[in-house]
């Protein structure tokens, strides 16, 4: 694959306006200025099977039985939707062009630099990278803290939820003295049908090397994501790991594109022209949502599967909630909820969209519901 020089990754791609948390970003997404380290771990084929939402999504096979869960750590210092570090949990996919033979098809997608994977989970540190990833594609991503720190002896990234311990990845900086171009099939899971995006990266600095001696991986004891993890791994030591501290990226899609992106890309962004009544991009929503602390409970979908489950309201408007619940639910669907007001002795049913989803939070606008009743659960 030939080399580019610095920027070449950008040359002749078009970009167009789109709107995407209260704001306007490019797609496809430009990553000027990155770093990145992309370690792979032995795992439980039969568990990597049970995390798939759908049976097109084939985990390789290192040996029969044992798959692949890559962990990338990214430090994203200059991109379209600002500075932000996110860390990528994904499972390697069979590529369907190369022979599905255990050990042969993992090992000719890190040769050619084409890896295909099924993003698990996407933690990030700012809300724009959140919005912009789950409404686009569904990026499974939810907000944490995640910090890099380096010594002479280790690169680290550690991350957190809530000061609750997820993991830390320690990884040897090497002498990274290649350019490689590498591409990444991402394999999602969007209202109840896969989803994909491409991102083609530019590694202007790059090492692969054996996991042996150079990865340290030590997991938290109650997050979810955490303890997911220790389910499915068979060691946390890793195969290999590639180490880039310098990259460009470009970030296309989605593949399967969504009535919601077609309204964001075009009725977000045209709604002017036409003479769209309602709120235009930049302006403040209708309803300003306020705190709150109520119990209920919500039914919709979760990876194309019917859910039902309790939710905590944090924030609460005429016209919209945000809610803890024990699943992420499917962007785009509709839902039905329950808020319980011990308080006042009632309860209030609303209809709503779900806008944003991630990890365990969800944000959804109401389209039926009793208003007024709503806004006297709200402090004055």
């Amino acid at each position: 694959m030939r080399q580019y020089q610095r920027d070449d990754i950008f040359k002749y791609i078009k970009q167009v306006q789109w709107s995407a948390a209260g704001g306007e970003i490019r797609v496809p997404i430009f990553y000027r200025d990155a770093a990145a380290m992309l370690a792979l771990f032995p795992a439980r084929l039969a568990a990597l099977k049970a995390l798939m939402p759908d049976t097109s999504m084939r985990p390789a096979q290192i040996l029969p039985g044992v798959g692949a869960l890559a962990l990338g750590a990214m430090e994203y210092r200059d991109t379209d939707i600002g500075a932000h570090n996110e860390l990528s949990l994904a499972v390697v996919l069979n590529r369907t062009d190369t022979a599905q033979v255990p050990g042969y098809n993992l090992l000719r997608q890190f040769m050619d630099s084409q890896i295909s994977l099924a993003i698990l989970h996407l933690p990030v540190t700012t809300e724009m990278a959140l919005a912009s990833g789950v409404q686009m594609a569904g990026f499974p991503r939810f907000l944490a803290a995640i910090e890099f720190r380096q010594n002479e002896a280790w690169r680290v990234c550690e991350v957190s939820q809530d000061q609750e311990h997820i993991c830390t990845l320690r990884c040897r900086p090497l002498p990274a003295l290649q350019k490689r171009l590498l591409s990444y099939h991402c394999h999602l899971w969007q209202n109840g049908q896969p989803q994909g995006v491409r991102i083609r990266v530019n590694a202007l600095e790059y090492a692969l090397a054996l996991g042996r001696g150079n990865v340290e991986l030590e997991l938290g004891d109650t997050h979810s994501v955490a303890r997911e993890l220790s389910g499915v791994l068979l060691s946390q030591r890793a195969l290999m790991y590639q180490y880039i501290p310098s990259m460009q990226a470009v970030l296309s899609g989605p593949e399967n594109l969504q009535p919601w992106n077609l309204k964001g890309m075009l009725w977000e962004n045209l709604g002017f022209q036409l003479g769209r009544p309602g709120v235009m991009a930049g302006e403040k929503r209708q309803h300003q949502r306020q705190m709150v602390d109520l119990g209920g409970d919500i039914d919709g979908t979760s990876r194309g599967q019917e859910f039902h489950g309790p939710i905590r309201i944090t924030d609460l408007s005429p016209g919209g909630m945000r809610c803890e619940a024990n699943m992420p639910l499917d962007v785009g669907t509709e839902v039905q909820a329950n808020i319980n007001a011990v308080q006042f002795g009632k309860t209030f049913w609303v209809k709503g969209e779900v806008i944003r989803s991630a990890h365990k939070a969800l944000a959804v606008r109401f389209i039926e519901g009793n208003s007024q009743e709503i806004e006297t659960l709200l402090p004055h």
